[in-house]
């Protein structure tokens, strides 16, 4: 067992699953939600398979892995994916860096139980982010995506980021943005909040760490998504939750996959590099400690 398994789970083996009285779980709880949050396994399978495939999933996976491509070139570095989902990302770093030790985490154990059927090599744990129980100073890498929209405490859950992130280590977050566009989307999505760039650059440093890098992404076309998100707002807010929920889910669905964004979303971040966009439908901080 490596010593991060051996801090976090003292005395359980771990083979392709946790080892507890001769059973081999898929993940191990650190704390059990006491409520759902909204959230169902419905939604959490439908948004898992749009996920893997939606360009804009797919262009926050890739600025994710630049963010901490750097802390997981060499052998021996220790990343966790918090809130991993179904475990698309997670999968991608294991195939770029063979030799990182690669944990994921997060709050809903329908999503545990997916990613470890794709991911068995994976240690997994359910784990309430504003409560962690993690040791200090163990990971040398740390993904957060499209999570802190979801808790209440988003400060609270930054701080145990922090803590649980060795020094001059490197996080990874990514939020949605706008917060005059919030709508049906949102509120289908458990979102307490959208966050500003500034907003959330400061939320971040005052949680005790350093941002290295911060903007928006998928700037190059918000002003569709600018109008589509004030359709919804002014068309469907009244609509039945029932109906939001399938204006939603038709909405996420059409607009998955596409050759053209993709190419879009290469060229805005080559350009993301050099310059700092005003807007967009996402944001993202690269952080240390």
């Amino acid at each position: 067992m490596n010593k991060i398994l051996n801090k976090l789970v003292p005395n359980i083996d771990y083979e392709n699953g946790f080892k507890i009285d001769g059973k081999i779980h898929p993940f191990y709880s650190f704390s059990r939600p006491v409520s759902d949050e909204g959230w169902t396994d419905e939604m959490g399978e439908f948004l898992g398979e749009v996920s893997g495939e939606h360009f804009l999933d797919v262009y926050n996976r890739r600025l994710a892995v630049a963010g901490i491509r750097d802390k997981l070139r060499d052998a021996g570095g220790h990343y966790i994916d918090v809130g991993c989902s179904s475990g698309y990302l997670l999968e991608e770093v294991a195939r770029l860096f063979p030799h990182a030790d690669i944990y994921g985490a997060d709050y809903f154990s329908g999503e545990l139980v997916k990613c470890h059927q794709h991911l068995p090599q994976v240690p997994l744990f359910q784990v309430d982010l504003v409560n962690c129980s993690f040791e200090n100073d163990l990971f040398d890498a740390i993904t957060c995506l499209n999570v802190l929209e979801h808790i209440k405490d988003d400060v609270a859950a930054l701080r145990h980021l922090c803590r649980i992130l060795k020094p001059g280590g490197v996080l990874f977050i990514s939020v949605p943005a706008a917060p005059h566009l919030y709508d049906i989307y949102d509120e289908i999505h458990c979102h307490v909040r959208r966050y500003g760039l500034r907003e959330l650059k400061q939320k971040t440093e005052d949680a005790g760490l350093k941002v290295l890098r911060m903007n928006y992404f998928a700037s190059f076309i918000y002003p569709a998504f600018y109008v589509a998100k004030k359709i919804n707002k002014y068309r469907y807010s009244k609509l039945a939750l029932a109906d939001k929920k399938r204006m939603v889910y038709q909405q996420a669905a059409a607009t998955q996959r596409s050759g053209i964004m993709e190419k879009v979303c290469a060229a805005e971040q080559y350009i993301g590099k050099y310059a700092t966009f005003p807007f967009g439908i996402r944001a993202y901080v690269v952080a240390t400690k």
